[in-house]
């Protein structure tokens, strides 16, 4: 009798919780935010993925982040994490002082669910822009990526630029070039041009030293694939910070307890 009434429980609790995924999954109301604060002297930033869904119906939870200084056009932060059996991942970090006048942030989150969970998924990206005021740089970064794209004397004929936050960018899977190409703080923002029928993509960028990189990539079975890089000596171009590197100016990118967070108060 034990036996036949541990298996009915079993079956009994199987059996309601199918019944609540089914009746409850189309209800959870994931989503992704950004934030951009002052504190003081301080600039804080902020993002997270989050889901209203149980923990445990939360198969995989997965953020991507980069914050931008729009003066210059460089990452400041670059960070991306994931999870599972979590409904929320964020991370944080603090920017001591800030000296250019524009700044912005973009994120992409991800959620699976478990299996047995109807939906199969959420994604999303955002972005946020703050400034004291107006940046007057926008054709100085467009004149350096173009100079350092000329570097390595490719034609690009036929192709576009794609790069966060636009969605098309995250939909072909682009965010595994950038991870690839290794996004570091005092990067400017990388550049992906993708050809027309989107089986190939170069990603350009210049480091904090002044020299310019390439990375190409060939789309083989719905994966980016690396089969080529180079590099160029070059030198820092316009513009640039005339005070000091942001990156003794910031405190690291952290993972961010999310039920904690100002930013997400409702």
């Amino acid at each position: 009798m034990k036996k036949i009434f541990k298996r009915t429980s079993a079956f009994l609790l199987a059996s309601t919780m199918c019944v609540a995924m089914a009746g409850t999954a189309f209800a959870y109301s994931p989503s992704v935010n950004v934030s951009i604060s002052p504190s003081g002297n301080n600039l804080k930033f902020g993002a997270t993925v989050k889901t209203d869904a149980p923990a445990n119906y939360v198969d995989n939870i997965y953020l991507s982040t980069e914050s931008i200084n729009e003066d210059t056009g460089k990452v400041i932060s670059a960070w991306d994490g994931s999870k599972s059996g979590q409904k929320s991942l964020g991370s944080s970090y603090t920017l001591k002082n800030p000296i250019a006048t524009a700044y912005s942030k973009w994120a992409y989150g991800e959620i699976n669910y478990i299996a047995a969970v109807p939906g199969n998924g959420f994604s999303d990206t955002v972005k946020t822009y703050y400034q004291n005021k107006r940046s007057l740089n926008k054709s100085l970064i467009t004149k350096r990526d173009n100079t350092i794209a000329e570097s390595f004397d490719i034609d690009l004929t036929g192709y576009k630029i794609l790069n966060p936050p636009d969605k098309e960018y995250f939909d072909k899977g682009l965010l595994e070039t950038r991870k690839q190409a290794n996004v570091q703080v005092g990067d400017t923002v990388p550049v992906t041009y993708i050809n027309e029928d989107g089986s190939k993509t170069y990603v350009i960028k210049q480091d904090a030293y002044g020299m310019n990189y390439m990375f190409e990539f060939k789309n083989s079975g719905g994966s980016w694939n690396l089969i080529s890089n180079d590099k160029v000596h070059a030198k820092i171009a316009a513009p640039i910070n005339q005070a000091e590197p942001l990156n003794l100016r910031n405190t690291e990118e952290v993972e961010l307890d999310v039920s904690s967070s100002e930013f997400l108060a409702e």
